[in-house]
């Protein structure tokens, strides 16, 4: 194996299955070691007859390389007693609109996919290995081990892909490298559990929409250097203001850094916020709408919609908010509004429509 990681001549279909073979069997001591084979199956495939000659593909000499560390370790065992079982109510769910969704026991946290993560092989499934990694960092940055967790997922194809242990996909398949290291170094399993997407408890974390600022997940899960610019963390920070009665005004703060996304939080009604991806700087327009105010926060023209408000709109809320919970307003106001088509609210003016759908 030392000779194959740095290569001075090309290789033959014998050479090659002289190692595959034995590295599949010591998968059943190393686990974790079955999503370190498909580059060096999909290598030995390529083999018509046993006479070709090819170079090794880097991908299969970085493998190569983890078992050759992975074998030097003297006298590895592998116990053959279960784990215990352990159901903390996780939930994942991935939107690839949005972003991912982790739901652990009533407490969220959710990550939007930057811009261009859909790139070098990364497609749905991709996204949703993303999420079983987050749900085991925040597993192993807890402090939990020698468990066996149920985790509650609605993609088929990564619940097969986990329970075999590798993907087709490249982009997948070295997600599910990082996830079993992860594991076994903490002597981690992971159940993962199929459940329809309208049970899914993690799929409105997946689109955008959050929870309560006290029922964010802690601590919060410190993402590892080749996730950084694929994702970021959203947090929900909750304001009180001073009116009680009627919602006077509009809270708005800036997450994280200055050029971070915001979130909007009607002061009595803390559950109607949205996070808004950030955008760069403009100059404001001659419009008479867009003088600063704080029923108009300098929000994008598609967000109007729902971060606008004029004193029609806020008595409306305040009358229904004796009648209905303020949830079921929250969620009115985000369904109601997440209904409109982008390039439709960027066209309307924004003022008109809290008074439209609250009459």
């Amino acid at each position: 194996m030392s000779n194959l990681i740095n290569p001075i001549w090309c290789i033959n279909k014998k050479t090659i299955s002289s190692i595959h073979g034995p590295l599949q069997h010591a998968t059943l001591v190393y686990h974790q070691g079955c999503s370190h084979l498909p580059p060096l199956s999909a290598f030995l495939s390529k083999f018509p007859n046993d006479y070709v000659l090819h170079h090794l593909h880097s991908s299969c000499v970085s493998q190569l390389t983890w078992w050759q560390h992975t074998l030097s370790v003297c006298n590895p065992s592998h116990h053959l007693q279960s784990l215990p079982d352990s159901d903390l109510d996780i939930w994942i769910d991935t939107s690839t609109s949005w972003g991912v969704g982790l739901f652990v026991a009533g407490c969220w946290a959710t990550w939007h996919l930057t811009p261009g993560w859909a790139s070098k092989s990364r497609d749905i499934g991709f996204a949703e290995a993303i999420g079983v990694k987050l749900a085991t960092l925040w597993l192993t940055q807890c402090g939990f081990h020698d468990t066996c967790f149920k985790v509650h997922c609605d993609n088929t194809l990564v619940i097969a892909s986990f329970w075999k242990g590798h993907s087709r996909n490249p982009a997948c398949n070295e997600s599910l490298c990082h996830t079993s290291s992860l594991l076994a170094a903490s002597n981690i399993l992971l159940d993962p559990t199929y459940v329809q997407s309208l049970s899914n408890k993690a799929d409105c974390l997946s689109r955008g929409m959050v929870g309560a600022h006290s029922l964010q997940l802690l601590p919060h899960v410190v993402l590892p250097k080749e996730l950084f610019p694929l994702l970021e963390e959203y947090y929900s920070i909750f304001i009180m203001s001073d009116h009680v009665a009627v919602p006077h005004s509009i809270q708005h703060i800036a997450l994280k850094h200055h050029d971070a996304p915001l979130m909007h939080i009607s002061a009595n009604y803390p559950h109607i916020c949205a996070l808004i991806p950030p955008v760069p700087p403009k100059t404001p327009s001659c419009h008479p709408h867009s003088s600063p105010h704080h029923l108009r926060p300098h929000v994008t023209a598609p967000n109007h919609f729902l971060h606008w408000l004029n004193p029609f709109s806020l008595a409306c809320l305040n009358r229904l908010s004796s009648h209905l919970p303020p949830e079921l307003l929250a969620q009115e106001h985000v369904v109601m509004s997440r209904s409109v088509h982008p390039k439709t609210s960027s066209l309307f003016n924004s003022l008109v429509f809290p008074t439209l759908y609250l009459r």
